[in-house]
């Protein structure tokens, strides 16, 4: 694991450890502050009813100090009032007080358990939201793009490289040497044209397959390991150690190719047919004016641009 991904777990747990932290707080507040309420409510519902019990004690006096003799049909009315009255009870008895003040608690804590809930996201987000902020403003940030940008460009200008490659391989490597007579292919022989090409074929198979791994490790992005790649398939790597079988493709071409360019030269001064076939190959719209010395020379001028790399 590389120190930015070591870097990254321990903010992660730090952030959790602190958010964690301040949720146990907002939690223990809040049961404090719910207790306190319930208490309140209980003695604000008990003077209720004692107010409402001396009001009707009141009323009560004032009717018997007030009220005249009741007529016999009064109380009868009295009387079937009251009848009704019990009998509606019986049928339809009201909801004991205990039980509805119960059950009106438990919905109010039920909609306290939601405002705590909400009110701890809302500060985790804030929370994260802040970190996040500062996180994108360090030097560590920047580093990280920096690096994500140079992996990029390996990655683009390797596609760059090994279409080159393949275009060299293409407009001139195949039709000069896949033809029946020297005649064919404008007087010049099988061994120049290897002397010409050298192992050209067997760089662009390296590279292809260096591509395909870069690929490979972009598919996990953002967590890419750029630099197995480089140790298992890079040719500046190889190079380096001095003991892969990749290091003898590059090695050679570069010994080789001072003579390749010259025999280049020689055969367009000997031969003005394959002089006027490479004009013609470098008029063709896939070519992009790209002449056969300038594809020739790629191969040189890619490593150093993967020093380039990683001295960034």
């Amino acid at each position: 694991m590389s120190t930015t991904e070591n870097d990254i777990d321990v903010a992660k747990k730090q952030i959790q450890h602190f958010v964690d932290q301040q949720a146990h707080e907002i939690d223990q507040n809040l049961q404090k502050k719910l207790k306190d309420f319930w208490t309140l409510t209980s003695r604000v519902y008990t003077l209720e009813r004692n107010l409402q019990f001396a009001e009707k004690q009141i009323k009560k006096q004032q009717a018997r100090a007030v009220a005249p003799v009741l007529q016999t049909s009064e109380t009868t009315t009295e009387s079937e009032q009251l009848k009704a009255a019990i009998v509606g009870c019986i049928v339809n008895p009201p909801e004991p007080v205990v039980a509805q003040e119960k059950k009106n608690e438990e919905q109010d804590i039920k909609h306290v358990l939601v405002i705590q809930r909400n009110f701890r996201r809302f500060k985790q987000r804030r929370l994260l939201r802040q970190l996040v902020t500062m996180f994108v403003s360090s030097p560590h940030a920047q580093s990280m793009r920096q690096r994500n940008n140079v992996i990029r460009e390996i990655e683009k200008t390797e596609e760059t490289y090994i279409q080159g490659l393949m275009l060299a391989k293409k407009l001139y490597l195949q039709p000069l040497r896949y033809v029946q007579t020297d005649k064919e292919r404008f007087g010049i022989t099988l061994q120049e044209i290897d002397i010409l090409f050298i192992n050209l074929s067997q760089i662009l198979r390296l590279h292809q397959i260096f591509l395909a791994h870069i690929k490979q490790e972009m598919n996990c992005w953002p967590v890419v390991h750029i630099g197995d790649v480089f140790v298992n398939q890079a040719p500046l790597v190889s190079i380096l150690l001095l003991f892969n079988n990749k290091f003898l493709f590059y090695i050679r071409y570069i010994n080789l190719y001072q003579e390749s360019a010259n025999l280049l030269r020689a055969l367009k001064k000997r031969e003005p047919k394959f002089e006027q076939f490479l004009k013609d190959q470098k008029k063709r719209p896939e070519s992009n004016s790209t002449g056969l010395d300038s594809l020739l020379i790629t191969p040189i001028q890619r490593l150093p641009r993967y020093a380039h790399s990683f001295i960034i």
